[in-house]
């Protein structure tokens, strides 16, 4: 499904976020956004299932338009995207299966059978079949961000929104979600967003990566280009820093 960005502006309060911005996902496509903090990136996911209510421009998800569509189209239109939080925000007092589930139940409310037949696949593509009876008290932090993978995957989502998914992991247990994800983003034809700060995964899985500070895209094209020989200086300086912090 494809996502298309205006002239979109976003504030808060006097705060600008976003600036004029103008960007075209394509179906299918495969994007990361990278930046330093408070540069946008988490709110123009955010902005895609109309979390977050822009101030002026338009977003179009498979064209049709998110701030002037009725409530209805809206919900309709949310089931198609699924969106992964930094927080796992799953319920303790539910097994893994019934966190997966749920939707299915409340939004979908769909046949017993085929709801737990969909979880159960979910949770193989996320290498946790064996969980499905465990209580997420029972998992650790890195299987239960596979847990809110399979959430959201369970829904059949067309775009799937991620967030920083691994900035409260520590390394060991980031590299086992990165690497669920990376093998995801290979076999789903669906679009993803990823915002994160892991530039290794980002050259595995991007079509591309785009570069955002206060508002805007500073610079944008395939991985190779922008995270090895980035044009503008302020990509650079960035990129400088944060495989600086890593080394």
């Amino acid at each position: 499904m494809k996502v298309e960005f205006k002239k979109v502006n976003k504030s808060y309060d006097h705060l600008k976020v976003l600036r004029n911005l103008d960007l075209v996902i394509e179906s299918g496509e495969k994007v990361v956004l990278i930046g330093p903090s408070g540069c946008g990136k988490s709110t123009t996911l955010f902005c895609i299932n109309a979390l977050e209510p822009i101030q002026s421009g338009e977003i179009l998800v498979g064209g049709t338009s998110t701030v002037n569509c009725s409530r209805k189209t809206l919900r309709k239109m949310r089931q198609k995207i699924g969106i992964v939080f930094q927080q796992f925000n799953l319920f303790p007092h539910y097994t893994v299966g019934e966190n997966v589930e749920l939707a299915l139940k409340v939004v979908l409310q769909l046949d017993p059978e085929e709801i737990h037949q969909r979880a159960r696949k979910v949770l193989g593509e996320v290498g946790l079949s064996d969980k499905i009876d465990n209580y997420v008290s029972q998992l650790s932090g890195g299987q239960q961000q596979r847990v809110a993978i399979a959430r959201a995957l369970v829904m059949e989502p067309e775009i799937l929104l991620l967030d920083e998914i691994t900035s409260a992991l520590d390394p060991e247990l980031t590299g086992e979600v990165l690497d669920v994800m990376e093998k995801l983003a290979k076999e789903r034809a669906i679009t993803m967003i990823f915002v994160t700060h892991e530039i290794l995964f980002s050259r595995k899985v991007a079509d591309r990566v785009i570069f955002m500070e206060d508002g805007v895209i500073v610079e944008q094209g395939h991985p190779e280009q922008v995270l090895k020989n980035p044009v503008e200086e302020r990509t650079r300086q960035f990129l400088h820093k944060v495989t600086q912090h890593l080394a």
